[in-house]
């Protein structure tokens, strides 16, 4: 999921969505790999037919009780949501976190 994630995040769409620095893509990705949670990686899903690929995705945000899936992918999209977690769009993610305060001090 790292590896997947990091090459998202190169993505055209997304860096002219996101507009970050190369200094500030490197601490996303350092934040990442401090505070994500490593789930097991047993969990077996068989749900996309189109891209069998895209379970693990699902999977993963099961195992790791994931409060959203974000994503730009039209056969994860095409779920709307899974297990109870909603599947998002990037764009509708920052919405989400433009609407939420920040914390006391943060």
């Amino acid at each position: 999921m790292f590896a997947e994630f990091r090459r998202v995040l190169a993505y055209p769409k997304l860096r002219a969505l996101i507009r970050f620095s190369r200094e500030e893509e490197e601490s996303l990705l350092r934040l990442l790999v401090e505070e994500a949670e490593i789930t097991a990686g047993t969990l077996q899903v068989r749900l996309v037919e189109a891209d069998p690929a895209d379970d693990a995705v699902l999977a993963c945000a099961v195992e790791g009780h994931a409060d959203y899936i974000v994503s730009g992918d039209a056969h994860l999209l095409s779920l709307h949501e899974h297990a109870g977690i909603p599947l998002i769009t990037a764009r509708e993610f920052l919405g989400i976190l433009e609407k939420k305060p920040y914390p006391e001090g943060g």
